[in-house]
């Protein structure tokens, strides 16, 4: 690949981030549901569609579903499975909606309680650290078929992106250095990870 071929690669996989990073404002994932309701309500669909695939797709690099489920991001789990759907993406919206199944109706919103909840599917006692939750491996034959369709997400998140973008008048843009600043991680209040960021 040449200089100007990988130069264009990089463009495109920031593409749709560069769409949607004004929308995290807006989608708070630290609230209750109506909160979370009211912001996407304010955003296109095609925009929530993308900010709450890029979470799942930021947690599960970094720690699997279970990452994801814990953590503050996991109250987007059944807007993710609508979003990967409408993406064309039905492998990865089957295996999510298969791990959030595993909590039973209703889904529950509320980070304290999806961890508790799983917690105690994992069955830990209460000296059991954190990590025994990882190493029993809960979602496994999802995050399997998640991991089949490997880089095809993001390929779609940006096609997704593009699609709607041409039809709006969203005129993405790169930041300094070939894509735009994004430090922290989902609970810190840091801003949104990027794809491959990893936790320390």
């Amino acid at each position: 690949m040449n200089t100007t071929d990988s130069q264009e690669m990089e463009w495109f996989e920031e593409f749709y981030f560069t769409c949607i990073e004004g929308a995290f404002e807006d989608l708070d994932i630290y609230g209750d549901e109506e909160r979370l309701s009211e912001g996407l309500r304010e955003v296109p669909e095609w925009v929530g569609d993308l900010v709450c695939v890029h979470w799942l797709v930021s947690e599960f690099a970094n720690g699997g579903l279970m990452q994801f489920f814990i953590n503050s991001t996991g109250i987007l789990a059944p807007e993710a499975v609508a979003a990967l759907r409408r993406m064309d993406l039905p492998q990865a919206a089957e295996a999510l909606d298969r791990a959030v199944e595993f909590f039973g109706s209703p889904y529950p919103r509320g980070k304290q309680e999806r961890y508790q909840f799983l917690r105690q599917k994992a069955g830990l006692r209460l000296d059991d650290t954190e990590i025994m939750m990882w190493r029993v491996r809960l979602f496994k034959d999802m995050e399997d078929r998640l991991d089949s369709v490997g880089t095809r997400k993001i390929y779609r998140m940006n096609e997704y992106a593009k699609k709607h973008a041409d039809q709006t008048a969203v005129q993405p843009g790169l930041a300094p250095n070939g894509g735009p600043d994004r430090p922290g991680d989902s609970d810190t209040g840091d801003g949104p990870p990027s794809v491959s960021q990893s936790e320390a």
